[in-house]
């Protein structure tokens, strides 16, 4: 950890805008420091994201995810949870009358849990997926194998956002 009292630990803040924030810093509750914290990861992640999307502008978003996974926690774990990935879709359901055709099909649980990683990803603000997982949510109730989602809403980041999803039913 960088020592808070010596200079600037960038080179684009100079020695004066240093100190004041420092200042400020050491005006802030325990509260105020956590959040502050947590503000600017988000928008290192979302600049992160806009980077990728800038480098490979024809990735899909499972790619432009996959490519963060691997800038933050690195290659193999990337390829852990690609693999992982492949193996949820792997679920196949047969549709159709005489011609019958298999396509995969997200299950609710992935579903609530990708909607979750957005509303988070949205800065917590977006009414459209919180409404979408409310929904299913109060659709498939007892039905959801909540155990299962809740290890894949930790494992992606969003078990904090499940329990309060969860709490409301």
């Amino acid at each position: 950890m960088p020592d808070m009292g010596a200079a600037p630990y960038t080179t684009d803040t100079s020695s004066e805008a240093y100190a004041i924030q420092l200042q400020r810093f050491r005006q802030m509750t325990p509260a105020e420091r956590m959040l502050t914290a947590c503000r600017l990861s988000q928008q290192a992640r979302r600049m992160a994201i806009q980077a990728i999307r800038r480098l490979h502008p024809s990735a899909d978003e499972r790619t432009v995810k996959l490519k963060m996974i691997e800038i933050a926690y690195g290659r193999s774990l990337a390829e852990e949870v690609g693999r992982w990935q492949a193996e949820q879709r792997a679920a196949v359901e047969t549709i159709g009358v005489g011609r019958s055709v298999s396509v995969p099909v997200a299950t609710a649980e992935d579903s609530i849990v990708s909607k979750l990683e957005w509303f988070r990803l949205t800065d917590e603000t977006s009414e459209r997926q919180w409404g979408d997982v409310s929904r299913l949510v109060d659709l498939h109730g007892p039905r959801l194998d909540r155990e299962y989602m809740q290890q894949m809403a930790v494992s992606v980041g969003v078990g904090d956002l499940l329990q309060k999803l969860l709490s409301q039913r």
